[in-house]
């Protein structure tokens, strides 16, 4: 029988993860987006290894607050790393 504190660690994060992402993205569709909102999603789509929705994600955050410097710096950040 395996136990909680035996599950591999990727599954931890992957179910955290998942959790974590839907309650964040349920904070944006509800209108409740500061601009440290899009960037938590963005990290969470990042360590996920989806680099391409981190990218939209902080693309649409700007679209609500295009002069946040923060969103700006972690999007510049991201696309150096897809190229």
């Amino acid at each position: 029988m395996m136990g909680i504190f035996t599950w591999p660690r990727k599954l931890f994060y992957a179910v955290g993860s998942s959790i974590a992402l839907y309650l964040v993205k349920r904070r944006v569709k509800k209108g409740q987006a500061e601009p440290y909102v899009w960037l938590v999603l963005a990290r969470l789509y990042e360590i996920r290894g989806e680099i391409g929705m981190a990218v939209r994600t902080l693309e649409n955050g700007l679209k609500n607050y295009p002069g946040n410097s923060v969103l700006k710096n972690h999007l510049n950040r991201l696309k150096l790393k897809i190229s």
